[in-house]
C-alpha cells in the first residue's frame, strides 16, 4: 500500500513479547475436567477456563479458586491441569478408517461422550477442513450451505459429537491420514496408526475414560504438572489450592527456588487444609522451614467464603487464590514490594472465613511462619506477609514477603536487561559496559521512585557494580560481562504503636 495510509493484518497469534516481567501473573495447578495435562493454559476469564477446561468439577478447587483470583484483581492465570491416574476414552477405528485407534485428547469421563462420524460429503462442498478454530468456535464450514445430494465415491465428510452436539466438522476428506490430521485440528480426539486407507461411512463411540483420583493424592502427579511451567511464561505467584501434604509444599517451594528444574523465579503460595488448627498450621509451617526454598514461599489460613454459582449458596476456596488475586490487584499500582495485607489486603470477593483466630494464635502463626486472614471492620483481609524463613535463622533478611516479590520483579528486569546486552561487543573504552551498567541503574531507579528501596537518595538505596573488580580482564575476554547489584529493600510496617500523652490544660504542649 502506498504511504501515507493504513494497512492492518490478522493473524492466529500475537507477536513475540520478549521476556515477560509481570509478577501478577498466578500459576494455578488443579484438577480439570477435561483439557491438556501436558502444557498450561493462558486464560484472562472464566469463559476461558470453560472453554478449555469444562464445568466445575466436584472434589476439585480449579474452578472455584480461578474464578476467585479472577474476581480479586487477577488478569492473568496460566491453568495447569494435574491428573492422577486418569485415562482417555478409546475406541478402535476400524469401523470408519480401515485402522488405527481413537483416543479422547486428554484424560477423563468427558471423552466417553464424543463420537466420531463418516458420511458422504454432500455435493458443492470442496476443499480441507482443519477443525475447530484456535478461538473455540466451529469451523466456517459448519456455517456452509449447500446441496443434500452426495458427491462421487471417496469424498467424505466427518463429524465429532459430544454428547449428541457437533463440536467439530471437516470439509472433504479421503483416508484415514487425512482423517487423523483433520482431528489435530481440534481439542476432542486423535487418531494414531493411520495408513493411507480410504474412510468408511459410519461412527465411532469412544468409552472407557476415567477421572482418575480426585482430589490428586500423588505428588508425582503435581510435579508433573509443575514442569509443564516453564520458565518462559515469567514470574508470578504459583500454587496448589487445597494441597497441604508437606511433600505438595516442598515440590511447590522447590519450584519456586528453581531447585527442581530451570530457573523459574517465582514465590509460593500455600494452604493448610479446611479444618487445620493453628496449632497443626505451625507444625505444617515448621515441616517447610530451615529448607533453603523457605524464603520463596508463604503458607495462608484459614479458608474463605465466597459467593456460590447459584442465588443464595456459599463456596469455600483455599485462601491462596485469593491472595493472588490481592497480589494482582496491588501489582497493577507497579510496585511490587507493597506488601498485600491490612488494608492493602482486602478482599473484594470473600464473604466471611472458615474459622477464625485470636490475636494471640494470630501472632503465634505469625512468628511461625503462617499468615492469617481476618475479618476487620466487615471486610475479610489477608494479617500477615511473610515467608517461611525463620526470623531468628540464617535467612532471616528473607522474611518479609514483599522483599521475596520485590527480588522477584528485580530479577525479571535484570533478565530482560541482560538479553538486551548478549552479543554486544566490550570495547576497550568501556561504552557497552557503561550501558550495561546504566540501563541496571535505571531500572532499580525505577524501584526507588516508587519507595521500594530505601534510601534518602537513590545512591543510599541501591549500586551497580560493573568495574575492573568484578570484570576482570579475564572474564572479560573470556565473553562474560557480569554486575552485582546491592540493593535495600524497604519494609513494611508490621506493628503500628501509637503512644497519647495527657497534659494539663494549665500546661502549654511543646
Amino acid at each position: 500500500m502506498s504511504r501515507p495510509g493504513v494497512e492492518v493484518y490478522s493473524a492466529a497469534s500475537a507477536p513475540p513479547r520478549g521476556a515477560p516481567t509481570d509478577t501478577s501473573v498466578a500459576f494455578i495447578l488443579s484438577e480439570a475436567e477435561t483439557g491438556p495435562v501436558d502444557a498450561p493454559t493462558r486464560l484472562t476469564s472464566m469463559d476461558d477456563y470453560t472453554r478449555t477446561y469444562g464445568a466445575r468439577l466436584p472434589g476439585s478447587y480449579g474452578y472455584d479458586s480461578c474464578d476467585a483470583a479472577f474476581h480479586d484483581g487477577c488478569t492473568t492465570i496460566y491453568f495447569q491441569r494435574i491428573d492422577d491416574g486418569g485415562a482417555p476414552a478409546t475406541a478402535d477405528a476400524t469401523p470408519i478408517a480401515g485402522g488405527g485407534t481413537l483416543d479422547a485428547a486428554s484424560p477423563g469421563t468427558w471423552g466417553n461422550d464424543l463420537s466420531v462420524n463418516v458420511v458422504l460429503a454432500p455435493a458443492g462442498l470442496s476443499g480441507k477442513s482443519k477443525g475447530k478454530n484456535g478461538n473455540g468456535t466451529p469451523p466456517q464450514s459448519s456455517r456452509l450451505t449447500y446441496d443434500a445430494a452426495p458427491q462421487a465415491a471417496g469424498q467424505f465428510m466427518v463429524t465429532v459429537t459430544e454428547a449428541g452436539t457437533i463440536v467439530q466438522t471437516s470439509l472433504p476428506i479421503d483416508t484415514d491420514n487425512e482423517l487423523a490430521a483433520f482431528l489435530a485440528g481440534g481439542d476432542y480426539a486423535v487418531l494414531t496408526g493411520a495408513s493411507g486407507n480410504a474412510l468408511v461411512v459410519g461412527a465411532v463411540a469412544l468409552a472407557g475414560g476415567t477421572n482418575g483420583t480426585i482430589p490428586a493424592a500423588d505428588v508425582d502427579a503435581l510435579q508433573a504438572g509443575l514442569d509443564c511451567l516453564t520458565a518462559d511464561l515469567g514470574p508470578g505467584q504459583v500454587l496448589a489450592p487445597g494441597r497441604h501434604d508437606p511433600e505438595d509444599h516442598a515440590a511447590l517451594l522447590a519450584h519456586a527456588a528453581g531447585t527442581s528444574m530451570s530457573k523459574v523465579n517465582r514465590v509460593a503460595f500455600l494452604d493448610g487444609g479446611m479444618s487445620t488448627d493453628a496449632t497443626e498450621l505451625v507444625t505444617l509451617a515448621g515441616a517447610s522451614r530451615g529448607a533453603q526454598e523457605d524464603r520463596y514461599g508463604a503458607l495462608w489460613g484459614p479458608w474463605a467464603v465466597i459467593p456460590g454459582l447459584a442465588p443464595g449458596t456459599n463456596r469455600v476456596v483455599p485462601w491462596s487464590a485469593l491472595q493472588a488475586g490481592i497480589c494482582a490487584r496491588s501489582d497493577a499500582a507497579g510496585n511490587p514490594n507493597q506488601a498485600a495485607a491490612g488494608g492493602f489486603g482486602v478482599s473484594q470477593y470473600a464473604i466471611d472465613l472458615v474459622q477464625s483466630f485470636t490475636d494471640d494464635e494470630r501472632e503465634t502463626l505469625l512468628y511461625a511462619g503462617v499468615n492469617t486472614a481476618r475479618s476487620v471492620y466487615g471486610s475479610v483481609e489477608a494479617y500477615g506477609f511473610r515467608t517461611l524463613v525463620d526470623p531468628a535463622g540464617p535467612r532471616s533478611q528473607w522474611r518479609e514477603l514483599n522483599h521475596a516479590r520485590l527480588n522477584m520483579a528485580i530479577v525479571a528486569q535484570s533478565n530482560v536487561v541482560g538479553e538486551s546486552t548478549v552479543f554486544a561487543q566490550i570495547d576497550g573504552r568501556g561504552h557497552t559496559i557503561a550501558k550495561f551498567n546504566g540501563r541496571l541503574a535505571a531500572m532499580l531507579k525505577g524501584f526507588y521512585d516508587d519507595d521500594a528501596l530505601f534510601g534518602e537518595t537513590a545512591s543510599d538505596a541501591f549500586v551497580v557494580n560493573t568495574g575492573p573488580a568484578v570484570n576482570t580482564p579475564d572474564k572479560l575476554a573470556d565473553g562474560v560481562l557480569s554486575a552485582v547489584l546491592s540493593v535495600r529493600m524497604s519494609p513494611h510496617a508490621e506493628l503500628v504503636q501509637i503512644y497519647i500523652v495527657k497534659y494539663p490544660i494549665t500546661v502549654t504542649l511543646a
